[in-house]
């Protein structure tokens, strides 16, 4: 299971509660985990369930993080990365 699929599992447009700025509702951390854990085949090992929760909470910090503006932009970055 790659990040991947975890990514277009958080974003499947098909969900009516979906991560976004224009006034719809966020699923629950609960639901997320349960709609991700029922997408996983039945004989998923529990280190790629813990991986894919894993990833959810990172994805879920960094929006939390965009959101308050807690980023750098790119030509920061590459300003940065030239004086290494």
């Amino acid at each position: 299971m790659g990040i991947n699929l975890m990514i277009n599992m958080l974003y499947n447009e098909d969900k009516k509660n979906f991560f976004c700025n224009g006034g719809v509702f966020m699923q629950s951390v609960k639901q997320e985990a349960i709609d991700i854990i029922s997408k996983l085949p039945d004989t998923v090992a529990i280190d790629d369930i813990m991986y894919q929760l894993y990833v959810l909470s990172k994805v879920k910090k960094g929006q939390e993080q965009i959101k308050n503006g807690e980023f750098t932009t790119v030509e920061n970055l590459r300003r940065e990365i030239e004086t290494w």
